[in-house]
């Protein structure tokens, strides 16, 4: 290959990564930033909900938000926390993975998933399907 291709090739793929960064600061992920002693008191304690751990920079909680979102318009017990600005409850919640899905019933964890997963699935933790 010669450095005329060479060049053509890494204008390309420039190009390539200028969009894709376009495309992920575009993304309205921006979660409300939830702080533990605040969450605790919007919350009745014997009802059951989710709480989804993300980052801005994960692929798979991109592909999950808007899944979260539509479930958080349906059901306010749905709570979508990025980690960058709630790092402490994060923490708290010994979250090592995003995205992480967090049933919390009575006050106490009853489930804790890692990884993407569909409506159907977040719908049976919530025990609502």
């Amino acid at each position: 290959m010669s450095i005329a291709g060479i060049i053509a090739v890494s204008l390309v793929a420039l190009i390539i990564l200028f969009q894709i960064k376009i495309f992920w600061t575009s993304m309205n992920m921006k979660g409300t930033k939830v702080e533990q002693s605040d969450f605790f008191h919007t919350q009745s304690p014997d009802s059951p909900f989710l709480l989804y751990f993300y980052s801005n920079r994960c692929p798979s909680c991109v592909a999950m938000t808007p899944i979260i979102d539509e479930l958080a318009l349906e059901f306010p017990n749905v709570k979508k926390i990025n980690i960058s600005e709630s790092y402490e409850m994060a923490k708290s919640y010994n979250i090592m993975a995003t995205p992480t899905t967090v049933l919390v019933k009575d006050g106490k964890i009853r489930k804790m998933v890692p990884g993407a997963r569909n409506k159907k699935n977040l719908l049976s933790m919530l025990e609502l399907e």
